[in-house]
């Protein structure tokens, strides 16, 4: 048939292939208003790629008829085409519309991982909806090397909290697909894989940016009482890109020992934009002290510096150094009198 019903508890759902004559549109629609116990009918087009605007009467006519039975009614996954004739006919206003991916196949909602507007939300519904098809069809997606479908088969397992999977995101870490061994990183931080964090501490110096800020973020997931020590030691690489996600990660482990090193490593830095991303890391810290320092980076011969400061006072609200602050609203660069005030 080209247009199937199927009722899930007080949910009627009917979709609709590309095919479906109007005649069978018409008579679907009346065959609305003989249904009971139904509180919410959705017609599905996950299967329609256009729409005729003859067949735009037969939508109408669905709604009239649903809103008959005292039902709401909507209308789900719509096409880019359909929604651009909907729009043309100011029909979006009249019609709800929304995404229902339960109607979907397995296979067909991770082909859906390729659609940048989709991926994400493909993936939360799956990771709130796993079962063990979903599961299955994820761990073949695993064996394979596509990567996108992969990257976003890891992010997944992860959301639904998918121990069984570990030993095989482990192994992505290894691999040689950036945007899959990010994927893993950020699942073994969220699983909490103290196990991993020796090889995830290598992606700190590596050469993109995003597996660094990833790594940082998962080593303060993981980290322990000597991992504010360890990274310590980090800020005086050479390379300004290593101590700038040394940075955000002490300031995510936010213990006393890392407070202690930022602060330290302020006093000795030169470099004006890690000046800078210390003095904001600083400000990001409820310890005591942390005005008076912001107060003094505010003499810093640095703009980027001084910025930063005015705009930690800012974020802490520091009512105690108000005429520190004011004095600065007349500061040569008009951005630190902007955070000032």
């Amino acid at each position: 048939m080209s247009i199937e019903f199927a009722k899930f508890g007080d949910v009627l759902k009917i979709i609709v292939d590309q095919e479906a004559p109007g005649k069978e549109l018409e008579e679907a629609a009346k065959s609305i208003l003989n249904e009971t116990g139904v509180a919410k009918v959705s017609l599905d087009l996950k299967n329609c790629f256009y729409i005729q605007s003859k067949a735009l009467a037969s939508l109408i006519a669905f709604k009239k008829n649903t809103m008959k039975i005292g039902a709401e009614f909507v209308i789900s996954n719509v096409c880019e085409n359909i929604m651009q004739v909907l729009e043309m006919s100011n029909l979006t206003i009249y019609f709800t519309i929304d995404e229902d991916f339960s109607t979907y196949k397995p296979e067909e909602l991770v082909e859906k991982f390729f659609e940048a507007d989709s991926a994400d939300i493909v993936s939360d519904f799956i990771a709130q909806n796993m079962n063990d098809t979903y599961r299955e069809n994820l761990y073949e997606i695993m064996k394979s090397d596509e990567p996108t479908l992969k990257y976003y088969a890891i992010l997944t397992l992860g959301k639904a909290h998918d121990f069984a999977s570990e030993d095989m995101i482990k192994e992505c870490l290894n691999s040689d697909i950036p945007q899959v061994v990010k994927a893993a990183m950020l699942v073994l931080g969220w699983f909490g894989d103290t196990d991993s964090k020796e090889k995830i501490y290598t992606f700190l110096d590596c050469d993109m940016e995003d597996l660094r800020e990833v790594a940082a973020a998962s080593i303060a997931l993981l980290s322990d009482e000597s991992d504010a020590e360890r990274l310590g030691k980090m800020l005086t690489n050479d390379n300004a890109s290593v101590k700038k996600v040394t940075i955000q990660a002490l300031t995510l482990i936010n213990d006393q020992k890392a407070f202690e090193l930022l602060c330290e490593r302020l006093d000795k830095e030169t470099d004006e934009g890690i000046s800078a991303s210390l003095v904001r890391a600083i400000s990001s810290f409820n310890k005591a002290g942390v005005s008076d320092i912001l107060v003094k980076a505010l003499g810093s011969s640095s703009i980027k510096t001084r910025e930063a400061a005015a705009g930690g006072l800012a974020k802490i609200k520091a009512k105690d150094k108000v005429s520190e602050i004011l004095s600065r609203v007349t500061d040569s660069d008009s951005w630190v009198g902007y955070f000032a005030v």
